[in-house]
């Protein structure tokens, strides 16, 4: 495994380098970015100072879902990004968003999932072409209203079928809406890409407790033989702390501790 954060560009540019193997950062960011402080971006990837090796917030700005979706602007704007993307390194997409996929009262939910099959498609073909994957966040009840549960990630990535549209597990999110750990073994092939906060206050793990339940999804991780990286998404206090928790973290999962 390996092991990094989520950041905000602010806090990027704040902490910077110290966020362990790789830093997550918002892909609407670089997508809306000025030409000046992409470079600056580019700069640290061709350096190699810095590993851009995922990105999160994938869309905010267009509707996914309902009668306002154009698919000829979201093409557009990720062909711009995912290019971006691919001259950061960055391996790997995640696309939550949820606010924009909101299925609104009234519309079809089916004719939602739909839009959402296109939409996933058109990503996943355009990330291929740069040797790029996707990853599906399910997320919780209370961020949006469709994709919320392992299961849903699952059947999102059957019926998109692409071989770089997978899915992942945001630990917060999945704790949120107390989902199924079964569902975790029982789609292990399609998990690519996990978050985690404390699950009290959505922030770096303090407690015994906090710990305890790491230790518990970290063993069951460590159960599927899951081998790709771990990303911390939520509040951060200082860089030293960020540190210490991935430091931790990475020996509990070399059964270090």
């Amino acid at each position: 495994m390996k092991f990094g954060s989520c950041l905000s560009m602010k806090q990027f540019w704040t902490m910077y380098p110290v966020f362990a193997e790789f830093a997550e950062i918002p892909a609407c960011a670089v997508a809306n970015m000025e030409t000046e402080e992409y470079k600056s971006l580019k700069r640290l990837a061709d350096s190699g100072r810095v590993d851009f090796y995922s990105v999160k917030n994938l869309i905010k700005e267009y509707r996914l879902t309902g009668r306002e979706v154009n698919f000829t602007l979201l093409k557009e704007y990720i062909e711009k990004l995912f290019y971006r993307l691919a001259e950061l390194k960055t391996k790997l997409i995640v696309f939550g968003s949820g606010k924009v996929k909101d299925v609104e009262e009234g519309f079809s939910r089916e004719k939602a999932w739909e839009q959402l099959f296109e939409f996933g498609a058109m990503i996943a073909d355009e990330a291929k072409k740069y040797g790029q994957k996707i990853a599906v966040e399910p997320l919780a009840y209370s961020e949006t209203n469709i994709l919320n549960t392992v299961e849903e990630g699952a059947y999102y990535v059957k019926n998109v079928d692409r071989a770089n549209f997978k899915c992942m597990v945001d630990f917060y999110h999945f704790d949120c809406n107390k989902d199924n750990y079964a569902d975790i073994e029982k789609y292990a092939k399609d998990i690519i890409h996990i978050h985690f906060a404390s699950q009290s206050l959505r922030k770096l793990p303090v407690t015994t407790e906090d710990w305890q339940y790491i230790e518990k999804w970290m063993g069951i991780l460590k159960k599927i033989g899951y081998d790709g990286a771990v990303a911390f998404e939520g509040g951060i206090d200082t860089s030293e702390n960020l540190n210490n928790t991935l430091i931790r973290l990475r020996k509990i999962a070399e059964g270090d501790i």
